[in-house]
């Protein structure tokens, strides 16, 4: 084998290389996540018509905002 080969071959297999894209799936994973409680907030606010609502459905999109924030953050220093 060559060096070259080798190189590409222990490129592979760098432990921390896989290690951040996982955890770039998994923030990416927790950020749709995050969107899809916004979408059930929303439905529950349609049916469920209290004073809570609107209390609740700021939380899910500060969260939401708050996680996306994270991933764009994630994506840069990654």
């Amino acid at each position: 084998m060559t060096p070259d080969a080798l190189n590409l071959i222990s490129g592979l297999f760098n432990v921390w290389l896989w290690v951040k894209l996982f955890s770039l799936v998994l923030v990416l994973f927790y950020f749709v996540l995050s969107l899809v409680i916004v979408r059930q907030v929303d439905l529950m606010g349609q049916i469920l018509k209290t004073e809570v609502v609107p209390a609740l459905r700021t939380a899910s999109l500060l969260h939401a905002a708050a996680v996306g924030i994270l991933f764009i953050l994630v994506v840069i220093l990654i």
